[in-house]
């Protein structure tokens, strides 16, 4: 990046820091979970962002499996979670996107649509390391910036990073919660008990509509 450049990045950051921080929290949510819920909590909680926008992916790049449930059904799951949540809502970008989800396509999407908000992508600490294996991050990272949530005892050192992502990301601490939608769904398809887990809401979503059964 040349020097001019460089300078008209930082002036248009610097402008830009008065926009409402949105941050932005996908996955495949199949189904969501308490674990996820506190993910946006902490977020929210840890950060000036004013707002967490959920993304259910239509198909996740890191993951070799499409999802179980349907679009409509994790995007209703979804809705479900987040009752009451005032700071929070669902956005249907990608789903309604369709093809594989990639960062650079729906930051600059996003970024076009809400020219008026600053975006902020929620990820795990752990994942924060692999970052600079994304498609295209040297140009996600002059769109967006990333909160890393760190579980207790996860350390991590944003100085091994490249120079351009050390500035574009804040750690988070949260609290442990060890579970995973995988986990979930495997305890439903033996008959389990998932109350630990998921709100009865959709709890009850999942077995009217006879979703992960086998």
């Amino acid at each position: 990046m040349s020097g001019e450049q460089s300078a008209g990045l930082s002036a248009e950051m610097s402008a830009g820091l008065s926009a409402p921080l949105v941050g932005v929290l996908g996955g495949t949510f199949d189904p969501p979970h308490f674990g996820h819920l506190k993910a946006a909590q902490a977020a929210l909680s840890g950060t000036d962002a004013q707002q967490i926008w959920w993304l259910p992916a239509a198909a996740a790049p890191h993951k070799a499996q499409s999802a179980q449930a349907s679009a409509e059904h994790r995007f209703q799951m979804l809705k479900l979670l987040i009752e009451g949540e005032a700071s929070m809502s669902v956005c249907d970008l990608e789903l309604a996107r369709g093809g594989t989800s990639y960062t650079i396509d729906t930051a600059t999407q996003l970024l076009a649509q809400y020219p008026d908000k600053r975006f902020a992508w929620v990820i795990g600490a752990d994942m924060v390391q692999y970052l600079p294996h994304w498609v295209e991050i040297e140009r996600i990272s002059e769109l967006i910036t990333f909160i890393g949530l760190a579980r207790p005892g996860f350390e991590l050192d944003v100085r091994a990073l490249p120079g351009f992502l050390q500035e574009r990301i804040q750690i988070v601490p949260m609290d442990e919660c060890e579970v995973s939608s995988t986990d979930i769904r495997a305890a439903l398809r033996a008959g389990r008990s998932s109350d630990a887990w998921l709100p009865a809401v959709v709890r009850r979503y999942i077995e009217e509509n006879g979703l992960y059964e086998d």
